[in-house]
């Protein structure tokens, strides 16, 4: 596999040529303005962040525009605009072979996000009390970018689309763990449903407050205004402006303080007991779901040393499988 040069490495460069590899994510001609002569202009990536290239006539080729969305070889000058950002100078490109595609995407792919997506609402759809379904479409629904937003900066899912994928799998996990204890954890003296239906719009919203504390990718950081608060007060203070603005049509007092006090038990340990079983399944599965991501995190930063190794990092030995060294999942996917 080639070495290659991160999109943040660029400035070092300044005036000089180099030959790197990124995921061309756009490429469109266009025309100088005064002598109108024709010229690609270009959008590369990598995990790292994003740059804009041209191709000027003398180098343009007609099958370069076929080359978009895959990962190319670029030649390149670094040139910097009156605005002090750095692009490049495209000289030559061509297709390349041998890569690892987490070099280049930090995040989802277009087919992954809309199966997210699809996946996000038609759980949603699947909530059988009006107003909390009422309550998690005009949320989800007026969250501009949701499929960019990362679960953290650098934790857990700190990927384009982490958010959502993060939100998701813990409401499934939730749903799945109280359909398990209800069918198989028999008590011939208590048969009571669990209420489903709170404990997913609970699921599904313990961590909405991270769009407001963070922006969304490729850019993502801390926004200024959220430092103040933890993300449990942003995500109640998210809910409240959602139930304001719904009017007659939001949850009653008693339904949204059991919300609440599902959503605060995955925050709070010592202040807050569970009083439902709900608040138990998610609190558990949240913090399952945590360390479970941790430890993945650790699998995939070892996966060149199959077996049991010890990482400084987590302070503890780690087995990885010969799967994650082949770059398989856990499933051998």
């Amino acid at each position: 596999m080639p070495e290659r040069l991160k999109s943040t490495d660029i400035p070092a460069y300044f005036t000089k040529t180099f030959t790197s590899t990124f995921l061309l994510q756009e490429i469109s001609q266009c025309e100088t303005t005064e002598s109108r002569h024709p010229f690609y202009r270009l959008r590369l990536r990598d995990a790292d962040g994003t740059v804009s290239g041209t191709i000027w006539k003398e180098c343009m080729k007609e099958g370069y525009p076929a080359m978009s969305g895959e990962i190319v070889t670029v030649k390149s000058l670094v040139a910097q605009d009156p605005d002090g950002r750095y692009s490049l100078i495209v000289r030559e490109m061509s297709l390349c072979h041998e890569y690892d595609m987490s070099d280049y995407i930090n995040g989802l792919r277009e087919e992954e996000r809309s199966k997210y997506m699809e996946l996000l609402w038609r759980l949603i759809d699947s909530v059988g009390s009006v107003p909390l379904k009422a309550l998690l479409k005009s949320i989800f629904s007026n969250i501009d970018n949701l499929e960019k937003y990362p679960a953290t900066i650098c934790g857990h899912h700190h990927f384009e689309g982490g958010f959502l994928v993060y939100t998701y799998s813990v409401a499934c996990m939730s749903y799945r763990m109280a359909l398990s204890l209800s069918q198989f954890n028999f008590s011939p003296s208590l048969r009571m449903a669990y209420n489903m239906d709170l404990l997913v719009a609970a699921a599904l919203l313990h961590a909405v407050g991270t769009v407001r504390m963070l922006t969304p990718s490729p850019d993502a950081k801390r926004r200024e205004s959220s430092i103040p608060l933890s993300l449990h007060e942003l995500t109640v203070r998210h809910i409240q402006e959602a139930v304001c603005r719904m009017g007659s049509g939001a949850p009653d007092e008693d339904l949204l303080s059991l919300l609440f006090h599902i959503i605060g038990c995955v925050y709070e340990s010592e202040l807050r007991k569970p009083v439902l079983r709900e608040a138990l399944i998610l609190k558990n599965a949240a913090s399952l779901h945590d360390k479970v991501s941790l430890l993945e995190h650790f699998i995939a930063k070892n996966r060149e040393k199959p077996g049991i190794c010890y990482d400084s990092d987590l302070g503890n030995y780690i087995f990885i499988p010969k799967e994650a060294q082949n770059g398989e999942n856990i499933s051998g996917q």
